[in-house]
């Protein structure tokens, strides 16, 4: 429906919606005259001066006013400067608001219109243009009129050049009915008997009409004992044709005493708070809305409407009813309405419709009355159950709006993440090879051509961190390659130079004499120790081949533990029955106590960090690192050097076991994740080392690891 169409009561069709309020206290019947600026004041402003634009682009402006007509005509009125709007009565305002219904509603009678709009809960909202913008309109409108005017008079002149003589007073009065006939034609209806006397009130050509006469002439009605709110409405009329009279013999500018309320009224809307007492709702009740024709197209039954909806302006509501004709329904499902007639049945007593009160017999008055209580909650059923499915679309919009929402943002964070992982990498392939070339500079000697080859082997190893294209990924075997070649490089002539004070026997004691190296040297091998550490740990991963995703180390961090535990772990070694079976195992046991990862670095192995499982009290182990991570902290393994010794085979869980057998150091037991029954290649990878010693144990390093695509 379009912005100028309108609704009233009389019309055949019920239209309800359901609204929400978000921030308004519940406004009873106590309180209802207690709303600051709407319900507190006969009448008051609503809002700053708003403007109307069509598509056109054409602009209105006009101010949104609220007014209880029956308390402002109750409490009486000085002048007019007292009234609502400055300078216009309160009496003339209420007959112009009537004469915008009357004109546009052609089933509603005068009679109704007053009392529905000057009900005792009943608000009307009006736009009102200011008096310089009307006067402004009606001179651009004169301008235009009399525009058309000249250019009829010229076709007609030349149209008179044609005719004979004799015939040319008959052609001039042939042309005057033809003019006043065109001028007729723009006012609404002119070729039937008018319906309503507020016609002329709102008609928006300015042409002189000759029906004043039957306003004039039409007799003064009784009062009733109720106040008659219709009371001075001809003396309205009068004025109009008298103001209208006075703009068109005037040629000169319009004034502002030429111009009425019926001039500057744009739209108004009448609504009233209801209580629904059977279903105990608060109801909206909007039984009127128009807009002038002249200001159709502008969106101002939208902005009547919003405020009609507006819980700061009605109070809180549970539904806004209306009652629209057929072209209206558009309009209001527009706006979130529906014409669902099993559901606006809820609101049937709101409407005016003919009861039957001739006597029936008391048996079907009996059965009628079952079947309108089976109906009525059937009904009731019914409207529960489209409330339900409401809520729960409305639930699922917002779900798929919040995950919606949640997807973009991991898209972001991954984006973000992958930008972070190759700036790491990027700063790690520039530290190694800064560190690369503080080793080269830290060992130059005098002979030219031993520094020149060396510094060859660093730039080849610089030179292998990029690849083709000049990207920073590092390419791990090239690299490892080159950094072997050039530590073997480093050492042999560390040797040679007699650096080195005795030759070490074992990794242990190389590990112990790292402090008399310099400090290029070892910062050298450290970083080739974390390069095989990281790739040996891939290779391992990717041996299991149940894992879906690809694991590469991110850090590794090597462990500092006092010289003491040191010497105890060498001496434990000597020992044991096979000294020689020492190999390095990812620890299972830090799932329960994560913080033990960095702490073992420092303080070694515990009798804290023995595990209560199938096969006993110690330690567990694993050469697989995919089964270890399922023991451990997530993201986190600890690498250590065991020495296993004389290892003893069990297959037959113990879980009170506290020691391996005589002349035995340790033992290997299926697996806690091993199922037995199955036999698979996949049970190799299941088999653990028990260890019951601490002494038998040192950490390593804590490999730091995440999951990557494949």
């Amino acid at each position: 429906m379009a912005e100028g169409d309108t609704v009233g009561e009389s019309a055949t069709k019920s239209v309800a919606a359901k609204e929400s309020a978000q921030s308004m206290l519940d406004l009873d019947t106590d309180s209802r005259t207690n709303m600051v600026d709407c319900f507190g004041r006969p009448g008051s402003q609503l809002a700053e001066k708003q403007t109307f634009k069509n598509k056109t682009g054409e602009t209105i402006c006009a101010f949104p006013v609220i007014v209880d007509f029956r308390r402002v005509l109750d409490l009486g009125q000085v002048s007019e400067e007292s009234g609502v709007i400055p300078g216009i009565s309160n009496r003339d305002l209420l007959h112009a608001v009537v004469g915008l219904y009357d004109v546009n509603l052609s089933d509603m009678t005068a009679d109704c219109l007053y009392s529905t709009i000057c009900e005792k809960w009943a608000r009307t909202i009006l736009l009102v243009r200011d008096v310089k913008d009307a006067i402004a309109d009606l001179e651009k409108r004169r301008k235009k009129e009399k525009l058309r005017r000249d250019k009829e008079k010229e076709e007609k002149n030349a149209a008179d050049e044609h005719l004979v003589e004799s015939d040319e007073e008959e052609s001039d009065e042939d042309d005057d009915e033809g003019q006043e006939e065109d001028e007729e034609d723009d006012v609404l209806d002119d070729d039937h008997e008018k319906s309503s006397m507020f016609e002329d009130v709102y008609s928006d050509t300015e042409e002189e009409e000759e029906e004043e006469e039957e306003a004039e002439n039409e007799e003064e009605e009784e009062e009733e004992e109720e106040e008659d709110f219709s009371r001075g409405v001809k003396t309205f009329v009068k004025k109009v044709a008298s103001r209208r009279l006075e703009r068109e013999s005037n040629s000169g500018a319009i004034t502002e005493d030429q111009v009425g309320i019926e001039t500057r009224l744009l739209g108004c809307a009448t609504f009233e708070k209801k209580y629904a007492c059977q279903h105990k709702e608060r109801v909206v009740h909007l039984t009127l809305i128009s807009v002038r024709k002249r200001a159709q197209k502008f969106c101002m039954g939208k902005y009547l409407l919003s405020k009609c909806m507006d819980p700061t302006v009605v109070g809180h509501y549970d539904a806004v009813v209306v009652h629209a004709d057929n072209s209206a329904i558009d309009f209001f499902k527009k706006y979130g309405f529906s014409d669902d007639v099993v559901l606006n049945s809820k609101w049937r007593s709101f409407m005016f419709e003919l009861t039957d009160v001739s006597k029936k017999d008391p048996e079907l008055c009996e059965v009628e009355e079952e079947f309108s209580k089976w109906q009525r909650k059937t009904l009731e059923a019914y409207q529960n159950q489209i409330c339900c499915v409401t809520k729960m679309r409305h639930e699922i919009t917002q779900l798929k709006k919040i995950i919606k929402k949640q997807s973009d943002l991991l898209s972001i964070l991954i984006k973000e993440n992958e930008k972070a992982r190759r700036d790491k990498l990027s700063a790690e392939h520039s530290l190694l090879i800064f560190k690369l070339e503080t080793a080269c500079n830290a060992f130059k000697t005098d002979t030219a051509s031993s520094t020149d080859g060396n510094h060859a082997e660093l730039t080849g190893v610089a030179s292998c961190c990029q690849n083709d294209n000049g990207d920073n990924e590092i390419k791990t075997e090239a690299l490892i390659q080159s950094l072997i070649r050039q530590c073997i490089s480093l050492e042999n002539m560390h040797i040679s130079q007699g650096s080195l004070s005795e030759t070490v026997e074992t990794q242990h004691l190389t590990q112990q004499q790292e402090s008399s190296k310099p400090s290029a040297a070892s910062e050298t091998e450290d970083l080739l120790t974390c390069f095989d550490i990281s790739t040996r740990f891939q290779l391992d991963m990717s041996t299991d081949k149940s894992l879906t995703m690809k694991y590469e180390a991110t850090s590794v961090i090597k462990a500092s533990l006092p010289q003491n535990i040191i010497e105890r772990f060498h001496k434990t070694l000597k020992s044991m029955a096979n000294p020689d079976f020492v190999t390095q195992l990812y620890f299972c046991g830090t799932l329960e106590k994560p913080h033990r990862c960095t702490q073992v670095l420092k303080t070694g192995f515990l009798q804290e960090d023995f595990s209560h499982g199938e096969y006993g009290y110690g330690l567990y182990f694993s050469k697989h690192p995919s089964k270890a991570a399922q023991f451990s902290a997530l993201g986190k393994l600890v690498l250590a050097e065991v020495g296993l010794g004389a290892v003893e085979t069990i297959t037959k869980s113990d879980r009170t076991r506290k020691k391996p057998s005589d002349g035995m150091d340790s033992i290997i037991v299926p697996g806690r994740l091993c199922h037995w029954g199955r036999e698979s290649p996949e049970a190799l990878l299941c088999q653990e080392y028990v260890v019951f010693n601490i002494e038998q144990v040192t950490p390593v390093c804590l490999i730091t690891y995440q999951a990557v695509k494949k």
